[in-house]
């Protein structure tokens, strides 16, 4: 049994990637999977430089492709912890260090999404594809990932985090990972 609302192989793993992937990365995915049920299928999405484009792409294929209610989007060059994706799941407690947060934003290196926020984003545009299409607001350029945030915002959903989840950035040293 899980915390939240997921039960086994109710979650899609989506990542992007250039044509090759980090081996910290995959060492994490292979590890997770190793140690949970959640996960029933993956997809992916080569892509260069077109980070939105990809991410779309990936959010399509989850809602259009299969039975799962959860997409959890890594990037290829994070390296995150066996229990992250357990961690993504527990309720809301409050702010202490290691609790899940109410955010009005984050990057997408490492997120979790409901099917009922993409399918709502998707409404919302028309049917467009268009969950991580940047948002120009002024002078201002949202990226991809904080455009996300604020279509799910829009469309009624709240945004969390939980400030113990392990995940980093693969440079020559794993960025955010401790232990």
């Amino acid at each position: 049994m899980y915390p939240g609302r997921v039960t086994d192989r109710d979650v899609c793993l989506g990542w992007i990637h250039g044509g090759s992937i980090r081996a910290e990365f995959m060492e994490s995915v292979l590890t997770l999977l190793d140690t949970t049920d959640l996960v029933g299928r993956y997809v992916t999405f080569s892509a260069g430089t077109h980070l939105a484009a990809a991410r779309n792409a990936i959010a399509g294929m989850f809602l259009d492709g299969g039975p799962e209610t959860w997409l959890w989007m890594v990037d290829t060059d994070i390296a995150f912890s066996p229990d992250v994706l357990i961690r993504l799941f527990t309720p809301c407690s409050g702010w202490h260090p290691g609790d899940v947060i109410r955010i009005g934003g984050c990057g997408a290196g490492c997120l979790l999404a409901h099917r009922g926020v993409l399918a709502a984003i998707r409404r919302d545009a028309g049917g467009a594809p268009c969950w991580f299409d940047e948002i120009r607001n002024g002078r201002c350029l949202y990226g991809e990932d904080l455009s996300f945030c604020l279509r799910a915002a829009a469309a009624g959903f709240p945004l969390h985090a939980d400030t113990g989840a392990q995940a980093g950035h693969v440079k020559p040293v794993i960025l955010g990972v401790t232990g």
